[in-house]
């Protein structure tokens, strides 16, 4: 079946429902539910879809093994609560998730060629539907009333026929065809979170937990975690909450996440009794966009990161491109030593700032400047690069005499989004925040609106003061938010060739 993969793409699986799919090896499911997202954003671009290369029989190669693992990270998890999925499990799980990803490509590429065929003749659409629903009400009279003469019989019970089958196969497809339409994007929404180690299993915490993910879900695109566990079954708690995040959206949209391997700092890199101060970072992008190549940061100029920065490279559907002004976007995940601390998160914090932009390594390969883009001779316009999460200061402090303490303007970066005498922690100080590169900023502040704030969301755990007996929460961090949206406002007149204007508004 591997064999036919690059027919059934260029056919959008025409005749090729879920059973049929199952034939395929789990590296020609990869492959094609890869070839299928392409091809759907060829077809958006207007672009002539790319023939799509056969399933070699060679040893996988390492870009494939990264997209297998990152595939697996998906789609694959725990069998039952609390339990470690088996081989088999695990297998079957992947292999589910890449063949519903493969029809959720075709059912959008069948969607786009039904739309661009109705706006050229819809008239014309409709009164052939109407004819091939009179021809189905015609069989189906027909079957009721008996076969007529000179038809053959009925094929004998336990034999179904081909034309069964395809019934079958369309069943199963039409369930998936049934989700509401999507709804136009308004904008690129960004939500960042020091969850401090996922504590949703604390007594008194689960609802507020459940009730904190339905809003990430419904409103965000990419949901960036810092401080998440690592050990025990914590793979298995990041799997449950993709699943939780897409149960929570209408269209049971699919959250693809990447995750960094556990660090800390030098005192905790043991299994000792210092374990417990690893932590992870978890990304989770919700579809249509995708997760294309994600980076670990763990030293830049000399200076080891506590808790290595995870660069994920996201791939944008066409309308949040078309927000962006760009396809793509580099959102990296930080978490910088705490105050007691000091010396080191500065030193790792102005490593970062600086040296970012100068390592290909640490931004995904994916330039920093609109000059080296083009240098480079990339294709269209040059990534958003966007540092987020737990700075545990705020970045653009500055010396009373108005230097940048971290040098910031002079790295590249605009300034952070969210001012310093806005609170995000219980001890009413400013420490998560969002920086965009300068260009970026620059650009999106003439095409966009641009807004941060702190989320409002009552869960945040304060400690006990003279006024207060203190508050238990999943967090002593409040979540933060990035909105990138369309303005609302028409878009201004342009001036007239020799000096006038096209219209005089009164």
């Amino acid at each position: 079946m591997d064999a036919k993969l690059p027919d059934c793409v260029a056919n959008n699986l025409r005749g090729v429902g879920p059973a049929k799919l199952k034939d395929f090896s789990t590296r020609g499911l990869l492959a094609l539910a890869k070839s299928m997202d392409r091809a759907l954003a060829q077809e958006r671009r207007g672009t002539a879809v790319e023939a799509a290369a056969p399933v070699s029989t060679a040893p996988m190669t390492d870009a494939e093994t990264k997209d297998m693992a990152l595939a697996e990270h998906t789609f694959v998890g725990a069998a039952a609560a609390g339990a470690e999925p088996t081989a088999a499990e695990r297998e079957a799980a992947l292999r589910d998730g890449l063949i519903r990803q493969a029809l959720e490509a075709k059912n959008a590429r069948a969607k786009l060629r039904k739309d661009a065929a109705s706006a050229l003749d819809k008239v014309g659409t409709q009164a052939l539907d109407s004819i091939e629903e009179q021809l189905a009400a015609m069989k189906v009279a027909a079957a009721s009333d008996g076969a007529p003469s000179g038809q053959p019989p009925p094929p004998q019970q336990g034999a179904p026929t081909e034309k069964e089958g395809e019934d079958e196969e369309e069943e199963e497809e039409g369930a998936i065809r049934e989700l509401p339409p999507r709804k136009p994007r308004t904008g690129v929404r960004v939500a960042c979170f020091n969850s401090c180690k996922l504590r949703e299993q604390t007594l008194g915490m689960h609802d507020q937990f459940l009730a904190f993910t339905a809003m990430l879900a419904q409103s965000f695109d990419v949901i960036v975690f810092q401080e998440v566990p690592a050990g025990g079954d914590a793979d298995a708690q990041l799997t449950r909450l993709a699943k939780i995040f897409e149960e929570h959206t209408p269209r049971f949209d699919i959250f693809q996440y990447a995750v960094s391997e556990a660090s800390g700092p030098v005192s905790s890199a043991s299994e000792g009794k210092n374990a417990k101060y690893k932590e992870r970072h978890a990304v989770f992008v919700r579809a249509p966009l995708r997760i294309l190549a994600h980076r670990e940061i763990e030293e830049l100029d000399g200076a080891r990161f506590d808790y290595r920065p995870l660069a994920v490279l996201i791939q944008m559907d066409e309308e949040a491109a078309d927000i962006l002004g760009t396809d793509r976007m580099v959102v990296t995940s930080i978490h910088m030593p705490p105050t007691d601390r000091k010396k080191a998160r500065d030193q790792q914090l102005r490593a970062l700032l600086k040296h970012y932009p100068l390592n290909a390594d640490a931004r995904v390969d994916e330039a920093f400047s609109i000059k080296a883009h083009r240098d480079a001779k990339r294709k269209g316009e040059k990534a958003v690069h966007l540092l987020c999460g737990d700075f545990n200061c705020h970045p653009g402090a500055t010396e009373k005499d108005g230097a940048e303490v971290y040098g910031l303007r002079a790295a590249g970066w605009a300034r952070p989004l969210i001012g310093d005498e806005i609170p995000t922690s219980a001890g009413g100080r400013t420490l998560d925040n969002f920086l965009l590169d300068s260009e970026a900023e620059a650009k999106l502040h003439n095409r966009a609106v641009v807004t941060a704030e702190v989320l409002s969301v009552d869960f945040l755990r304060r400690p006990a003061t003279e006024n207060h007996e203190g508050q238990k929460g999943l967090s002593d961090h409040m979540p933060i938010g990035l909105v990138i949206k369309k303005p609302l406002a028409p878009a201004p007149r342009k001036e007239a060739e020799g000096g006038g204007s096209e219209g005089v508004l009164v």
